[in-house]
């Protein structure tokens, strides 16, 4: 995500919303939630 150009907010909100979706819940692993993912730790 870092780095990247939005065209405006809303935008910027669904491109965000998509990263959290499908690589930040789901593929990045938490040191508090024991080193798993949001959507394994539920």
């Amino acid at each position: 995500m870092q780095g990247l150009a939005y065209k405006d907010v809303d935008d910027a909100r669904k491109r965000i919303g998509v990263f959290i979706a499908t690589v930040y819940n789901t593929q990045r692993l938490h040191s508090a939630l024991d080193y798993l993912t949001p959507e394994k730790y539920d």
